[in-house]
């Protein structure tokens, strides 16, 4: 009996007040409106926007996405030292195997905060630096950042 009930419900039935019951099917469209979309991080030519970008990169360093690679400017002092060894993707593919297990959660849930902006460039101290898990010591990164406002992003020069 109540087998039968329920699967009455189930299927759309009218209750006991007549009333049918109608199962809509939520929309999979997500809004495309400007409004609902995200710029990509570093793509605003702000300090916070500075901060956001290197947020990214040290995110995305942490868990071998070569993708970060947009952030560093080729060539770079930053590139070319010991972080990245002279090649963005190859140093981001490996770098998570050359770090601490508590150096890769620290860049995982990095956060960015502070600096100063002087003209197209970006200084993000290590004290900026805040992390929810793990450790990182300025010997395990740098001491500082900079960023440099070029070709419509936040990239990292040094």
């Amino acid at each position: 009996m109540f087998a039968g009930l329920f699967a009455s419900a189930a299927c759309g039935a009218a209750d006991e007040t007549g009333d049918a019951k109608v199962f809509t099917v939520p929309s999979s469209k997500t809004s495309t409106s400007p409004a609902a979309v995200k710029p990509m991080p570093g793509t605003e030519r702000t300090l916070a926007g500075a901060r956001a970008a290197l947020q990214a990169f040290l995110r995305g360093q942490g868990a071998g996405d070569m993708a970060v690679c947009r952030y560093v400017v080729a060539g770079s002092s930053f590139e070319k030292g010991d972080a990245l060894r002279g090649d963005c993707r190859n140093g981001v593919r490996y770098g998570p195997h050359w770090l601490k297990p508590q150096e890769r959660d620290a860049l995982r849930t990095i956060s960015v905060s502070g600096g100063k902006l002087a003209g197209n460039e970006a200084t993000i101290p290590f004290s900026g630096l805040k992390w929810e898990m793990g450790d990182l010591s300025v010997a395990s990164i740098q001491s500082k950042f900079v960023l440099r406002w070029q070709n419509g992003i936040w990239q990292i020069v040094r």
